[in-house]
């Protein structure tokens, strides 16, 4: 049972970190605990240049794009 779990451990432990590529983009369907509502938006991740980007087709619902209260607008 012992040389069973060092085995396991060392398997587990060779396995490679999984790496993001340097650069891509994904679009994205957003739900909301609090409502029914859906959002759609898109993430933008540029490593070489240490650089991101997160747009919303609507920001009201989320906590950092809903400063403006009740306002439907991209964030």
């Amino acid at each position: 049972l012992v040389l069973l779990v060092v085995a396991l451990a060392i398997a587990a432990s060779a396995q490679k970190t999984p790496v993001w590529p340097l650069r891509f983009q994904q679009e994205f369907v957003e739900s909301y605990k609090t409502t029914t509502y859906h959002d759609v938006g898109k993430m933008w991740y540029d490593a070489e240049r240490n650089m991101s980007k997160l747009a919303r087709t609507n920001g009201k619902y989320d906590a950092f794009c809903s400063s403006i209260t009740n306002a439907t607008t991209p964030c």
